[in-house]
């Protein structure tokens, strides 16, 4: 989960980096535009390579079809509401465990009656 949140933002910050870092004058921006250039050829020929052999399609029937299989599974063995009643169970218990005790002590007071006059 952590990965398809946090994967965009990372991805979002390192092209913002790599965009200042291909500005720059000297080594880092050189490095940085070559980099670039890398990656533009390198999706030009993943294109044709998914033009050719349609990997596209091909990716998205296989993840389709496991999330298929996935959805099934789950339906007959009740995956997640098993696994969602545990983790609550268990956060009942830590929250049980780490609670403050009451204090079993009490302090007793005295006083005393002032004479009526």
């Amino acid at each position: 989960a952590g990965l398809v949140l946090c994967g965009p933002v990372v991805a979002v910050a390192a092209g913002v980096g790599a965009a200042v870092a291909a500005t720059a004058h000297g080594p880092a921006g050189k490095v940085a535009r070559a980099s670039g250039d890398v990656v533009v050829a390198a999706g030009e020929r993943v294109k044709k390579m998914d033009e050719k052999h349609g990997l596209l399609d091909k990716t998205k029937d296989v993840a389709e079809h496991a999330w298929l299989k996935a959805r099934n599974f789950n339906d007959q063995h009740q995956v997640v509401e098993k696994a969602a009643k545990s983790i609550a169970s268990g956060a009942h218990f830590l929250a049980q465990k780490i609670k403050p005790k009451k204090s079993t002590t009490t302090t007793s007071t005295t006083t005393t009656a002032e004479p009526k006059s």
